[in-house]
């Protein structure tokens, strides 16, 4: 067969005239000729005194090579030097002087990208040996001495590195990576000068560099006098004491004046009274009480109680930060960048509305600009942030709702932690709780506590790329696995109402490649055409303001829909049964109880992630997805583990046997807790359930009062393993069948519930060989055959027929 291919005149062009980038001098290295849309390896300049190698690209559009050869990878070997004397534990102000040293003759001849990304990840190790070390030093005069030069040389390292010249290394970083760094960069900078702050003698301190600069000021306590009784008495004054009209407290009702710095064009900072800054410092500390992330070290202020602690105020400057901050070329930052801290530089303080902190900005350009906006960027904790599909929590417009928001979540995700937990222990441990239905609920549980945990430590640890990618991939994982259990409670909840007869063989599997299975392939996919958007400079989560948001949000969706169809059916279902026992009014506050306590278990409460698109509500929807999905762990729990009847049956006849009576009952009545392992084994055999359920219950062995057996003819099917209520429950409601004289016989409400055997291998013989039930028949016999013990036996029939199931649909949504 013949065959033409025909390119178009672009194409051709391409091919015949564009096809190559040409071969240049970069640095003393040949960048040799290269194909368009391919990228080309080169050694690093001065292979003698650095490692690694360059990449350059050339484009498919022009064929003309991309900006500068990358030299992320090229790396001094200098940072390899200074690495070793940080792991030869030298001092502190002595590593500081050489990495000081090193950044100047590097920025006098040549600078890496590998350069900058090594001196950040050194200069995170430097500051924290620099805390150490000091901790530990008990003379006052030594660690002032010593804490002062630390932060003089390590500020030079830090104006080396935003020097004019590295400015421009910093711009051949992909921007990602960029920003990242540079605010690292920035916090390590910050931290720096308030450990001096942390351990100086003097009240205030101010060093200016070339690129930026940084003033410490040290409030500290002051004794009050308090007039007890006639008698004086000297307390400190602290952010924890209410003060009275009896205290002076004029000292901390003093502003704390306005900061500026001698850089032209500086900014003006004013910060509210000391005294609103004290008592939001103990917000602060509220917060980063659950807030393990923070990794400044406050020696004095950990062993000092808080109310003889003195306040820490910093205020920093950044010259040219700003010019590494945009990602597009219609966004500038037009204003040198101004930061203030009060104790821990990491965290956050919330301040009332009535003081705020006033900035006073001068624009760096005044002509060809317009829509001017002030901007801040900080870390964000909280639920909210993974159903912002509009990004406005990214942005953090309103700094107190954010707050707020992110003290819920710490706080209800500790409960939720802890109630799943316990809710996954006891799912796992007890036999008699190995149905496909727990089954759902263990891994809804394991899936959600993993979830969480990794939430709580990991959304912000923003400083590691790596990290943060693979906290963000984790949450996406484990959430989505999450909603597909979610969406196996729904579906199962749909079995259980439609099917008469329920055959749970061979679901498991399925239920497992399922809900770990297909989260998987969506995360998989994600990450491979959208790796990039896995973590922001902000939070470990998906980009919120990109389209990689809808990897989680369209399949959460997806559940929440089908899950309220399989709610809607089940109310269809269970409206359309009648019951003789129950007003009309009485089952519909039954269904509407058991409904709510269902919408939790399917995750439809985080519709209102969705409903936070609304402008006008936003707030009001964001406070209400955190508090129900952060305690949807709790409300598990209480649902599932406090108001079942099966499992807190379970747990107190448990309780009762190992704690109340254990020296009264015999050994074979305890209930079965088996390890890990054993449960494992057992669970791999066919026929689990039914060994499970043949062992004789708590309470039988001993009491030995009365006997009860069941026979069954016809066609149907038996749980094996019925409790005294759900039979007694039974028997009520088929009342008719039974001489009303023998009705107190059953009366064992005086006595604990105890599990009642049914005869096991009647019941499996007929089990089997009624497997292929007709299912035409509306009704089948059970025979009973009751034993008293004076030897009488009275034998009853129940007819089971189809209102019987269906009286127990009515009730189902009220006991799931």
């Amino acid at each position: 067969m013949n065959k033409k291919f025909v390119f178009s005149d672009d194409e051709t062009t391409l091919r015949t005239k564009h096809s190559f980038c040409e071969e240049y001098e970069w640095n003393g290295v040949t960048v040799p000729r290269t194909l368009a849309c391919t990228e080309t390896k080169i050694p690093c300049p001065d292979s003698e005194n650095i490692v690694g190698a360059a990449t350059q690209k050339c484009s498919c559009e022009s064929s003309e090579w991309e900006g500068k050869p990358s030299t992320i990878n090229c790396t001094h070997k200098w940072i390899e030097l200074l690495n070793q004397l940080i792991d030869s534990d030298e001092l502190a102000e002595y590593v500081s002087r050489e990495w000081a040293q090193f950044l100047q003759n590097s920025t006098k001849q040549i600078l890496f990208g590998g350069d900058i990304l090594g001196s950040i990840e050194f200069g995170e190790k430097l500051l924290s040996l620099a805390e150490i070390q000091y901790a530990v030093l008990d003379d006052r005069e030594e660690r002032n001495e010593k804490v002062i030069e630390f932060t003089e040389m390590y500020g030079e390292a830090g104006n080396e590195l935003l020097s004019d010249y590295a400015i421009t290394v910093w711009s051949t970083l992909p921007d990602d990576v960029r920003i990242s760094k540079i605010s690292s960069l920035i916090s390590l900078l910050e931290r720096s000068a308030a450990l001096m702050a942390e351990f100086i003698i003097d009240k205030q301190k101010k060093i200016e560099y070339s690129n930026w600069a940084f003033e410490v000021q040290v409030k500290k306590p002051i004794p009050a006098v308090v007039h007890d009784n006639g008698k004086s008495r000297l307390i400190r004054r602290s952010d924890t004491v209410s003060f009275t009209n009896s205290i002076t407290n004029a000292a901390f009702n003093e502003s704390s004046g306005n900061v500026t710095f001698n850089f032209a064009q500086s900014p003006m900072l004013l910060m509210p009274p000391l005294k609103v800054l004290q008592r939001s410092a103990e917000i602060a500390v509220l917060l980063s009480t659950y807030n393990d992330s923070a990794p400044f070290a406050q020696p004095r202020s950990r062993l000092t109680p808080l109310s003889e602690s003195p306040l820490l105020l910093a205020y920093y400057l950044f010259k040219s930060v700003g010019a590494l901050l945009y990602t597009n070329k219609t966004t500038i930052v037009n204003s040198l960048v101004i930061g203030a801290s009060v104790n821990d530089p990491t965290n956050s303080i919330p301040l009332p509305d009535d003081y705020p902190v006033t900035f006073k900005f001068y624009h760096i350009r005044t002509s060809r600009v317009e829509n001017p906006r002030c901007v801040f960027w900080d870390t964000s904790k909280n639920f909210a942030i993974l159903m912002d599909i509009t990004g406005f929590y990214d942005r953090d417009e309103k700094s107190v709702v954010n707050q707020v928001l992110n003290l819920i979540t710490i706080i209800g995700c500790i409960f939720s932690i802890i109630c799943l937990f316990l809710a996954l222990l006891v799912f796992t441990c007890f036999r008699s709780l190995w149905s496909v239905r727990h089954m759902i609920h263990r891994n809804l549980c394991f899936c959600l506590l993993l979830a969480e945990l990794v939430f709580v430590i990991g959304i912000d640890r923003t400083g590691n790329k790596m990290i943060c990618r693979a906290v963000a991939v984790a949450l996406h994982y484990l959430f989505l696995a999450a909603f597909c259990w979610m969406l196996l409670e729904g579906y199962q909840l749909y079995l259980m109402l439609v099917q008469v007869f329920e055959t749970d063989e061979g679901k498991t599997i399925l239920y497992y490649l399922f809900a770990y299975g297909l989260p998987a392939v969506i995360v998989a996919v994600t990450a491979g055409i959208s790796w990039s958007n896995y973590s922001t400079d902000q939070y470990c989560w998906l980009n919120v303001e990109t389209s990689t948001i809808w990897a989680f949000a369209g399949p959460i969706a997806v559940v929440i829909i089908s899950n309220i169809i399989f709610l809607g059916v089940a109310l269809r279902v269970v409206l359309s049964v009648p019951n003789r026992h129950r007003t009309r009014t009485e089952q519909m506050l039954g269904w509407l109880k058991g409904s709510a306590t269902l919408l939790c278990l399917l995750g439809i409460t985080w519709i209102f992630g969705y409903l936070m698109i609304i402008q006008e509500a936003r707030t009001v929807f964001a406070y209400i997805f955190t508090v129900l999905n952060c305690l949807q762990g709790v409300f598990i729990f209480i649902i599932h583990i406090i108001l079942n009847d099966k499992v807190r049956l379970t747990l107190l006849r448990f309780l009762r046997v190992n704690i109340c009576c254990s020296s009264h009952v015999d050994p074979a009545s305890t209930p079965s807790i088996l390890s890990s392992r054993q449960k494992l084994i057992d669970m791999m055999k066919n026929n689990d359930l039914s060994r499970a359920s043949s062992q004789p219950p708590a309470g039988i062995t001993n009491l030995g009062k009365e006997k009860i057996s069941a026979q069954m003819d016809g066609t149907g099917s038996l749980t094996t393993m019925i409790t005294y209520l759900d039979w007694k429950r039974k028997i009520s409601s088929d009342s008719h069948s039974f001489p009303s004289d023998d009705s107190v016989n059953y009366d064992y409400e005086k006595k604990e519930a105890l599990t009642v055997p049914a005869d096991i291998t009647i019941i499996n013989d007929l089990s089997r060989k009624n497997s292929g039930i007709d299912k035409q028949k509306k009704s089948f016999p059970i025979r009973r055959k009751i034993s008293y013990n004076n030897g009488d036996e009275k034998s009853v029939t129940i007819s089971k027929t189809k209102q019987t199931k269906s009286i127990e649909k009515s009730t189902f949504i009220e006991r799931f």
